[in-house]
């Protein structure tokens, strides 16, 4: 059986995990956690009162899970389409064999994969590869959420000869111009682009050498992410999947790069 608002919870996790512990957005996104089961009987008001915030607040956050208003979250049926969570049908089949139904679940993974991978704007990864190229250094500002996830990427671009440094975001505005002192680029995971619109007026400065990873379009700046959010943040397409496809299409310019760097020298 499929989950009231699954996708909607998958982000609200994404959300709070990343979410200073004292910010009203985070009191109004446990809210929406409390009352995920009877979001479309629960007024906005109650979701208010309980985040000790205001109306207009909560319509704001609203607007930063991608939807226009408070009714259009609570009214999204899309949420409840077993379109959005096909690994349910994979999982409810009968096999023979375990190995068989892991060939299943992987190949079904294989192609969400792809699908976002194509979807990337490539051209922006292509950029920040032949840059890293270029300056051989890079700061990566990250979360305690997903740190352990850019060690991978870490190692990928210390592969490529690549200096890289990774900061916890949340330390490194205080300190941040004496950082990129020694960093030619920066790249900020930010999926829900809550803290880079929280710090959008320090960040602006920085915009020509910044690199964002999200799950949509920043304006002014650069930024990675996929057109088809499909599947992006549910329970079994996640953020470290996606941040993984980044990693991977990175890496993949870089080896191509080397390759061209080699035939003519």
């Amino acid at each position: 059986m499929i989950e009231k608002h699954e996708k909607l919870k998958a982000v609200l996790i994404e959300y709070m995990a990343d979410a200073e512990k004292n910010n009203a957005d985070f009191f109004i996104a446990s809210s929406f956690m409390h009352h995920l089961e009877r979001l479309s009987e629960t007024p906005i008001k109650q979701i208010a009162y309980e985040a000790n915030t205001t109306l207009p607040s909560v319509s704001k956050f609203c607007r930063k899970l991608g939807y226009e208003s408070y009714h259009d979250l609570v009214s999204d049926d899309s949420v409840y389409s077993h379109d959005l969570n096909p690994m349910v049908e994979i999982f409810s089949r009968s096999y023979d064999s375990y190995k068989e139904a892991a060939e299943a679940y992987y190949e079904e993974g294989k192609k969400n994969l792809l699908r976002v991978m194509d979807s990337m704007n490539h051209e922006e990864i292509r950029d920040l590869a032949e840059k890293l190229s270029h300056y051989g250094n890079i700061m990566i500002l990250a979360s305690n959420y997903n740190k352990n996830v850019f060690s991978l990427l870490a190692e990928i671009l210390m592969y490529h000869g690549i200096r890289v440094q990774i900061v916890n975001r949340h330390n490194a505005l205080d300190i941040y111009e004496s950082l990129t002192r020694n960093f030619d680029l920066v790249l900020v995971s930010s999926l829900t682009n809550k803290w880079v619109e929280d710090n959008r007026m320090k960040l602006q400065r920085y915009s020509d050498s910044l690199y964002i990873i999200c799950m949509h379009d920043v304006k002014g700046f650069h930024t990675i992410y996929s057109s088809d959010n499909f599947n992006i943040l549910t329970s079994y397409f996640t953020s470290q999947d996606y941040l993984f496809a980044v990693f991977m299409l990175l890496n993949y310019e870089l080896v191509k790069l080397g390759e061209k760097k080699n035939q003519s020298s």
